[in-house]
């Protein structure tokens, strides 16, 4: 598992705003890795370059998690602390 400060390892970057608001620009997905929001990418590529509708499917193989936690004041509900956490699974992309 990888926990990124957003200084390491990441292009996203995380902040916590003088207001005391995280920020982060984007937290990923949790699904396929090798896949167009979750589902099989030849379906997917086939309608945009047509323009016809194509039934998705889920894809398979190795999946990611993709998340933040955000470390708060008790007194105040600011953040103080933000931290990306992505955790993939080895494998090789689906045929």
């Amino acid at each position: 598992m990888e926990v990124a400060d957003g200084l390491s390892g990441s292009t996203t970057p995380l902040a916590i705003l003088p207001g005391g608001t995280a920020y982060i620009t984007d937290v990923g997905m949790c699904g396929p890795m090798y896949s167009v929001i979750g589902t099989k990418v030849d379906p997917v590529l086939e309608k945009f370059r047509t323009g016809m509708p194509r039934q998705f499917e889920v894809a398979g193989g190795p999946a990611v998690f993709s998340a933040v936690v955000i470390e708060t004041d008790d007194n105040t509900g600011k953040a103080t602390a933000i931290a990306r956490i992505l955790k993939r699974e080895d494998g090789p992309a689906p045929q």
